[in-house]
Protein backbone atom coordinates (compact mmCIF):
# COMPACT_ATOMS: atom_id res chain seq x y z
CA UNK A 1 0.00 0.00 0.00
CA UNK A 2 2.87 2.53 0.94
CA UNK A 3 4.62 1.77 -2.22
CA UNK A 4 1.59 2.18 -4.23
CA UNK A 5 0.71 5.71 -2.55
CA UNK A 6 4.34 6.76 -3.07
CA UNK A 7 3.38 6.11 -7.14
CA UNK A 8 0.70 8.24 -6.74
CA UNK A 9 2.12 10.86 -5.36
CA UNK A 10 5.15 10.48 -7.81
CA UNK A 11 2.47 10.62 -10.99
CA UNK A 12 1.04 13.81 -9.54
CA UNK A 13 4.52 15.70 -8.81
CA UNK A 14 5.25 14.71 -12.71
CA UNK A 15 1.75 16.62 -13.99
CA UNK A 16 2.35 19.84 -11.97
CA UNK A 17 5.88 19.79 -13.48
CA UNK A 18 4.67 19.17 -16.56
CA UNK A 19 1.75 22.13 -15.83
CA UNK A 20 4.52 24.45 -14.85
CA UNK A 21 6.66 24.20 -17.23
CA UNK A 22 5.03 26.05 -20.17
CA UNK A 23 5.05 29.17 -17.44
CA UNK A 24 8.98 28.46 -16.94
CA UNK A 25 9.17 28.78 -20.47
CA UNK A 26 7.56 31.84 -21.21
CA UNK A 27 9.76 33.64 -17.75
CA UNK A 28 12.47 32.67 -19.77
CA UNK A 29 11.75 34.24 -23.26
CA UNK A 30 11.30 37.39 -21.10
CA UNK A 31 14.32 37.54 -19.52
CA UNK A 32 16.41 39.00 -22.41
CA UNK A 33 13.96 41.83 -22.62
CA UNK A 34 14.20 42.33 -19.09
CA UNK A 35 17.72 42.19 -19.07
CA UNK A 36 18.08 44.77 -22.18
CA UNK A 37 16.21 47.03 -20.01
CA UNK A 38 18.41 46.83 -17.13
CA UNK A 39 20.92 47.51 -19.31
CA UNK A 40 19.76 50.24 -21.42
CA UNK A 41 19.04 51.74 -17.55
CA UNK A 42 22.63 51.28 -16.53
CA UNK A 43 23.75 52.65 -19.83
CA UNK A 44 21.66 55.81 -19.12
CA UNK A 45 22.80 56.13 -15.73
CA UNK A 46 26.29 56.12 -16.84
CA UNK A 47 25.51 58.85 -19.42
CA UNK A 48 24.28 60.38 -16.60
CA UNK A 49 27.01 60.35 -14.16
CA UNK A 50 29.44 61.43 -17.09
CA UNK A 51 27.43 64.60 -17.83
CA UNK A 52 27.78 65.26 -14.27
CA UNK A 53 30.96 64.20 -14.15
CA UNK A 54 31.84 66.46 -16.73
CA UNK A 55 29.75 69.31 -15.08
CA UNK A 56 31.42 68.71 -12.09
CA UNK A 57 34.70 69.01 -13.54
CA UNK A 58 36.24 65.88 -12.56
CA UNK A 59 36.40 63.96 -15.99
CA UNK A 60 37.71 67.02 -17.92
CA UNK A 61 37.50 67.27 -21.69
CA UNK A 62 40.62 66.98 -23.76
CA UNK A 63 43.67 69.38 -23.78
CA UNK A 64 43.89 71.07 -27.17
CA UNK A 65 47.87 71.07 -28.23
CA UNK A 66 48.73 73.53 -30.84
CA UNK A 67 51.70 72.92 -32.42
CA UNK A 68 54.44 72.26 -35.30
CA UNK A 69 53.92 69.14 -37.29
CA UNK A 70 56.16 66.18 -36.43
CA UNK A 71 59.13 66.00 -38.63
CA UNK A 72 61.89 62.69 -39.73
CA UNK A 73 63.37 61.22 -36.17
CA UNK A 74 61.31 63.56 -33.96
CA UNK A 75 57.71 64.69 -32.98
CA UNK A 76 58.34 68.23 -33.05
CA UNK A 77 61.23 70.31 -34.38
CA UNK A 78 60.23 72.85 -31.37
CA UNK A 79 62.28 71.41 -27.78
CA UNK A 80 59.14 74.04 -26.18
CA UNK A 81 56.42 72.01 -28.15
CA UNK A 82 58.16 68.76 -27.25
CA UNK A 83 58.18 69.89 -23.59
CA UNK A 84 54.93 70.62 -23.34
CA UNK A 85 53.52 67.50 -24.69
CA UNK A 86 55.93 65.27 -22.63
CA UNK A 87 54.89 67.35 -19.07
CA UNK A 88 51.28 65.93 -20.59
CA UNK A 89 52.33 62.74 -20.67
CA UNK A 90 53.96 62.13 -17.60
CA UNK A 91 50.93 63.30 -15.86
CA UNK A 92 48.09 60.99 -17.44
CA UNK A 93 46.90 64.53 -18.85
CA UNK A 94 43.85 63.75 -21.89
CA UNK A 95 45.19 65.86 -24.76
CA UNK A 96 44.39 66.22 -28.96
CA UNK A 97 47.17 67.55 -31.10
CA UNK A 98 46.49 70.61 -33.73
CA UNK A 99 49.31 70.86 -36.25
CA UNK A 100 50.17 74.75 -37.41
CA UNK A 101 53.01 75.27 -39.84
CA UNK A 102 53.30 78.92 -39.00
CA UNK A 103 56.32 79.60 -36.63
CA UNK A 104 54.55 82.34 -34.94
CA UNK A 105 53.64 85.94 -34.72
CA UNK A 106 53.22 88.33 -32.32
CA UNK A 107 49.71 87.68 -31.46
CA UNK A 108 50.39 83.85 -31.31
CA UNK A 109 53.29 81.82 -29.83
CA UNK A 110 53.58 78.62 -30.51
CA UNK A 111 53.18 75.99 -28.83
CA UNK A 112 49.60 76.91 -26.63
CA UNK A 113 46.96 75.00 -25.10
CA UNK A 114 43.07 75.31 -25.60
CA UNK A 115 41.16 74.37 -22.48
CA UNK A 116 37.14 74.87 -21.46
CA UNK A 117 37.06 78.03 -23.63
CA UNK A 118 40.64 79.36 -22.38
CA UNK A 119 43.92 80.31 -24.68
CA UNK A 120 47.06 79.73 -22.70
CA UNK A 121 50.52 80.46 -25.02
CA UNK A 122 53.93 79.69 -24.02
CA UNK A 123 55.34 76.03 -22.45
CA UNK A 124 55.88 77.18 -19.22
CA UNK A 125 52.74 79.48 -18.80
CA UNK A 126 50.58 76.49 -19.85
CA UNK A 127 52.44 74.05 -17.41
CA UNK A 128 51.12 76.93 -14.68
CA UNK A 129 47.82 76.81 -16.26
CA UNK A 130 47.43 72.83 -16.21
CA UNK A 131 48.86 72.09 -12.62
CA UNK A 132 46.02 74.66 -11.52
CA UNK A 133 43.41 73.14 -13.59
CA UNK A 134 43.78 69.02 -13.03
CA UNK A 135 45.70 70.40 -8.85
CA UNK A 136 48.61 68.93 -10.00
CA UNK A 137 51.36 69.02 -6.79
CA UNK A 138 54.15 70.00 -9.36
CA UNK A 139 57.59 68.81 -8.13
CA UNK A 140 56.14 68.13 -4.42
CA UNK A 141 59.22 65.57 -3.90
CA UNK A 142 61.99 68.31 -4.92
CA UNK A 143 63.51 70.20 -1.64
CA UNK A 144 63.74 74.17 -1.90
CA UNK A 145 66.83 74.09 -3.13
CA UNK A 146 66.52 71.69 -5.90
CA UNK A 147 63.88 73.71 -7.13
CA UNK A 148 66.00 76.54 -7.36
CA UNK A 149 68.72 74.68 -9.28
CA UNK A 150 66.27 73.01 -11.80
CA UNK A 151 65.07 77.32 -12.50
CA UNK A 152 68.72 77.88 -13.22
CA UNK A 153 69.30 75.02 -15.31
CA UNK A 154 65.96 74.78 -17.32
CA UNK A 155 66.71 78.90 -18.35
CA UNK A 156 69.89 78.06 -19.26
CA UNK A 157 68.84 75.42 -21.39
CA UNK A 158 65.54 77.49 -23.06
CA UNK A 159 67.27 81.21 -23.04
CA UNK A 160 70.58 79.98 -24.34
CA UNK A 161 71.45 76.74 -25.31
CA UNK A 162 68.41 76.48 -27.72
CA UNK A 163 70.11 79.34 -29.29
CA UNK A 164 72.84 77.65 -30.64
CA UNK A 165 70.44 75.08 -32.13
CA UNK A 166 68.91 77.84 -33.79
CA UNK A 167 71.80 79.12 -35.61
CA UNK A 168 72.92 75.60 -36.75
CA UNK A 169 69.20 75.00 -38.22
CA UNK A 170 68.78 78.42 -39.68
CA UNK A 171 72.19 79.84 -40.50
CA UNK A 172 74.67 76.73 -40.54
CA UNK A 173 72.57 74.44 -42.07
CA UNK A 174 69.67 76.09 -43.63
CA UNK A 175 69.96 74.26 -46.97
CA UNK A 176 69.15 71.01 -45.20
CA UNK A 177 66.36 73.14 -43.17
CA UNK A 178 64.71 74.60 -46.35
CA UNK A 179 63.50 70.75 -47.56
CA UNK A 180 61.06 70.85 -45.05
CA UNK A 181 59.24 73.63 -47.17
CA UNK A 182 59.77 71.50 -50.64
CA UNK A 183 56.11 70.20 -50.98
CA UNK A 184 55.15 74.33 -51.33
CA UNK A 185 54.33 76.19 -54.56
CA UNK A 186 57.55 76.89 -57.38
CA UNK A 187 58.10 80.31 -55.96
CA UNK A 188 57.15 80.13 -52.56
CA UNK A 189 59.30 77.47 -51.87
CA UNK A 190 62.24 79.83 -52.25
CA UNK A 191 60.65 82.99 -50.76
CA UNK A 192 58.97 80.86 -47.92
CA UNK A 193 61.81 80.22 -46.10
CA UNK A 194 64.04 82.74 -46.84
CA UNK A 195 61.36 85.11 -44.84
CA UNK A 196 61.75 82.17 -41.82
CA UNK A 197 65.04 82.52 -41.84
CA UNK A 198 65.19 86.56 -41.27
CA UNK A 199 62.75 86.28 -38.72
CA UNK A 200 64.98 83.69 -36.53
CA UNK A 201 68.01 86.16 -37.60
CA UNK A 202 66.36 88.96 -36.25
CA UNK A 203 65.57 86.80 -32.60
CA UNK A 204 69.10 85.82 -32.68
CA UNK A 205 70.40 89.17 -33.01
CA UNK A 206 67.63 90.60 -30.38
CA UNK A 207 68.90 88.03 -27.60
CA UNK A 208 72.46 88.83 -28.48
CA UNK A 209 73.94 85.34 -29.64
CA UNK A 210 73.29 86.27 -33.10
CA UNK A 211 76.34 89.01 -32.65
CA UNK A 212 79.10 85.98 -31.90
CA UNK A 213 80.59 84.32 -34.89
CA UNK A 214 80.20 80.70 -35.20
CA UNK A 215 82.85 79.27 -33.17
CA UNK A 216 81.86 81.36 -30.46
CA UNK A 217 77.89 80.29 -30.67
CA UNK A 218 79.23 76.74 -31.02
CA UNK A 219 81.32 77.04 -27.55
CA UNK A 220 78.82 78.67 -25.52
CA UNK A 221 76.57 74.99 -26.53
CA UNK A 222 79.47 72.97 -25.42
CA UNK A 223 79.42 74.94 -22.19
CA UNK A 224 76.26 74.78 -21.58
CA UNK A 225 76.01 70.64 -22.78
CA UNK A 226 78.86 69.76 -20.19
CA UNK A 227 77.41 71.57 -17.18
CA UNK A 228 74.04 69.11 -17.66
CA UNK A 229 76.46 66.39 -17.95
CA UNK A 230 78.50 66.96 -15.36
CA UNK A 231 75.29 67.91 -13.12
CA UNK A 232 73.31 64.38 -14.34
CA UNK A 233 76.12 62.24 -13.88
CA UNK A 234 74.91 58.81 -13.30
CA UNK A 235 71.42 59.53 -12.36
CA UNK A 236 68.46 58.52 -14.04
CA UNK A 237 66.63 62.07 -14.32
CA UNK A 238 67.91 65.12 -13.31
CA UNK A 239 67.17 66.17 -9.63
CA UNK A 240 66.63 61.90 -8.20
CA UNK A 241 64.88 58.64 -8.43
CA UNK A 242 61.60 60.71 -9.47
CA UNK A 243 60.92 62.75 -12.89
CA UNK A 244 59.91 66.20 -12.57
CA UNK A 245 59.41 68.94 -14.84
CA UNK A 246 63.35 69.99 -15.65
CA UNK A 247 63.52 66.32 -17.11
CA UNK A 248 60.85 66.98 -19.53
CA UNK A 249 62.33 70.71 -19.84
CA UNK A 250 65.77 69.00 -20.38
CA UNK A 251 64.19 66.01 -22.67
CA UNK A 252 62.69 68.79 -25.13
CA UNK A 253 66.34 70.42 -25.73
CA UNK A 254 68.73 66.94 -25.70
CA UNK A 255 66.06 65.28 -28.11
CA UNK A 256 65.93 67.99 -30.62
CA UNK A 257 69.62 67.88 -30.88
CA UNK A 258 70.15 64.18 -30.62
CA UNK A 259 67.16 63.43 -32.55
CA UNK A 260 66.21 66.20 -34.77
CA UNK A 261 69.55 67.54 -35.68
CA UNK A 262 72.00 64.80 -35.45
CA UNK A 263 74.82 66.22 -37.88
CA UNK A 264 75.07 68.92 -35.60
CA UNK A 265 78.70 69.91 -33.85
CA UNK A 266 76.34 69.93 -30.38
CA UNK A 267 74.64 66.33 -31.08
CA UNK A 268 78.49 64.87 -32.37
CA UNK A 269 79.47 66.59 -28.87
CA UNK A 270 77.05 64.70 -27.03
CA UNK A 271 77.48 61.40 -28.88
CA UNK A 272 81.24 61.23 -28.70
CA UNK A 273 81.64 62.61 -24.75
CA UNK A 274 78.23 63.01 -22.87
CA UNK A 275 77.16 59.35 -23.09
CA UNK A 276 75.26 60.11 -19.81
CA UNK A 277 72.37 62.59 -22.02
CA UNK A 278 72.22 60.57 -24.79
CA UNK A 279 71.21 57.74 -22.00
CA UNK A 280 68.56 60.11 -20.36
CA UNK A 281 66.86 60.97 -23.53
CA UNK A 282 66.35 57.17 -24.25
CA UNK A 283 64.85 56.36 -20.74
CA UNK A 284 62.65 59.34 -21.33
CA UNK A 285 61.61 57.89 -24.72
CA UNK A 286 61.08 54.71 -23.06
CA UNK A 287 59.32 55.61 -20.19
CA UNK A 288 56.56 58.18 -22.28
CA UNK A 289 57.00 57.85 -25.87
CA UNK A 290 57.04 54.32 -26.69
CA UNK A 291 54.67 55.76 -29.91
CA UNK A 292 57.87 57.92 -30.84
CA UNK A 293 58.54 56.01 -34.39
CA UNK A 294 55.11 56.03 -35.01
CA UNK A 295 54.60 59.53 -35.03
CA UNK A 296 57.67 61.08 -36.47
CA UNK A 297 58.67 58.42 -39.35
CA UNK A 298 59.18 59.53 -42.93
CA UNK A 299 55.43 58.90 -44.06
CA UNK A 300 54.01 61.21 -41.17
CA UNK A 301 56.73 63.97 -42.02
CA UNK A 302 56.11 63.59 -46.05
CA UNK A 303 52.55 64.42 -45.06
CA UNK A 304 52.40 66.92 -42.28
CA UNK A 305 54.60 69.73 -44.56
CA UNK A 306 53.49 72.57 -45.66
CA UNK A 307 52.04 72.50 -48.63
CA UNK A 308 50.30 75.64 -51.28
CA UNK A 309 46.56 75.64 -50.38
CA UNK A 310 45.40 75.23 -53.93
CA UNK A 311 46.87 73.39 -56.78
CA UNK A 312 46.44 73.59 -60.48
CA UNK A 313 43.77 70.60 -60.64
CA UNK A 314 41.51 72.10 -58.34
CA UNK A 315 41.75 75.73 -60.24
CA UNK A 316 40.78 73.87 -62.91
CA UNK A 317 37.94 72.25 -61.57
CA UNK A 318 36.59 74.99 -60.24
CA UNK A 319 36.79 76.99 -63.35
CA UNK A 320 35.03 74.27 -64.89
CA UNK A 321 32.40 74.50 -62.28
CA UNK A 322 31.73 78.27 -62.90
CA UNK A 323 31.59 77.72 -66.93
CA UNK A 324 28.63 74.80 -65.83
CA UNK A 325 26.86 77.39 -63.70
CA UNK A 326 27.06 80.44 -66.28
CA UNK A 327 25.75 77.73 -68.95
CA UNK A 328 22.60 76.88 -66.71
CA UNK A 329 22.25 80.86 -65.74
CA UNK A 330 22.33 81.09 -69.87
CA UNK A 331 20.12 78.43 -70.34
CA UNK A 332 17.49 79.54 -67.38
CA UNK A 333 17.11 83.14 -69.04
CA UNK A 334 16.68 82.03 -72.40
CA UNK A 335 13.71 79.81 -70.97
CA UNK A 336 12.22 82.46 -69.28
CA UNK A 337 12.19 84.90 -72.47
CA UNK A 338 10.40 82.12 -74.56
CA UNK A 339 7.90 81.97 -71.77
CA UNK A 340 7.22 85.79 -72.17
CA UNK A 341 6.83 85.74 -75.87
CA UNK A 342 4.33 82.56 -75.44
CA UNK A 343 2.50 84.64 -73.26
CA UNK A 344 2.62 87.62 -75.20
CA UNK A 345 1.45 85.87 -78.82
CA UNK A 346 -1.84 84.62 -76.79
CA UNK A 347 -2.71 88.31 -75.75
CA UNK A 348 -2.50 89.58 -79.80
CA UNK A 349 -6.30 89.56 -81.83
CA UNK A 350 -6.36 87.03 -84.55
CA UNK A 351 -5.20 89.32 -87.39
CA UNK A 352 -2.58 89.94 -85.57
CA UNK A 353 -1.45 86.08 -85.06
CA UNK A 354 -2.10 85.81 -88.78
CA UNK A 355 -0.08 88.27 -89.98
CA UNK A 356 2.74 87.25 -87.74
CA UNK A 357 2.34 83.11 -88.92
CA UNK A 358 4.41 83.98 -92.32
CA UNK A 359 7.01 85.71 -89.96
CA UNK A 360 7.10 82.43 -87.87
CA UNK A 361 7.37 80.72 -90.51
CA UNK A 362 10.14 82.01 -91.88
CA UNK A 363 11.58 82.25 -88.12
CA UNK A 364 10.92 78.36 -88.42
CA UNK A 365 12.83 77.84 -91.88
CA UNK A 366 15.55 79.68 -90.69
CA UNK A 367 15.10 82.97 -92.77
CA UNK A 368 13.80 86.27 -92.02
CA UNK A 369 10.68 88.41 -93.23
CA UNK A 370 13.22 90.80 -95.35
CA UNK A 371 15.22 87.47 -96.91
CA UNK A 372 11.50 85.68 -98.08
CA UNK A 373 10.45 89.46 -100.10
CA UNK A 374 14.22 89.37 -101.66
CA UNK A 375 14.26 85.62 -102.76
CA UNK A 376 10.14 85.92 -103.76
CA UNK A 377 11.23 89.48 -106.12
CA UNK A 378 13.94 87.30 -107.73
CA UNK A 379 12.16 84.27 -108.76
CA UNK A 380 9.37 87.47 -109.75
CA UNK A 381 12.58 88.44 -112.13
CA UNK A 382 13.30 85.33 -113.18
CA UNK A 383 9.90 84.07 -114.91
CA UNK A 384 9.70 87.75 -116.69
CA UNK A 385 12.48 87.04 -118.81
CA UNK A 386 10.84 83.59 -119.60
CA UNK A 387 7.68 84.96 -120.29
CA UNK A 388 9.70 87.76 -123.09
CA UNK A 389 11.04 84.46 -124.94
CA UNK A 390 8.04 82.80 -125.23
CA UNK A 391 6.24 85.98 -127.05
CA UNK A 392 8.33 86.30 -129.84
CA UNK A 393 7.78 82.61 -130.71
CA UNK A 394 3.83 83.26 -131.62
CA UNK A 395 4.19 84.74 -135.06
CA UNK A 396 6.42 82.14 -136.40
CA UNK A 397 3.47 79.78 -135.38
Amino acid sequence: MATEVENAQQEVQEVVDEATKPDENHVEENKPADESQSAEKIEDAVVDGESKKEENGSVPPKVILHQHPPCINIPSFLPASLKLETFLRMHKIPYENKYVHKLGSDKVKLPFIEYQGDKVQDANFCIKYLCNKFDLSLDAHLSEEQRAIAHAFSTMAEENTYWSLAYYRWVDNFNETKKYYSNLAPVVKDVRPKLDQNKCIKCMQAHGIGKHTKDEIYGIAEADLRAMSAFLGEKEFFMDGEPSTIDSTMFGLLASVIYGAPESPQAKLIHEEMGNLEKFCDTMKLNYWLDWGDICNEENAEKFKPSSRLSMKNKKKKVKTTEGKEGEAESDKAEEKAGEEEKKEDEKPADATEEAAPEQEGAASGESPKEEEGAKEESKEEAEPAKEEEKPAEPEQ
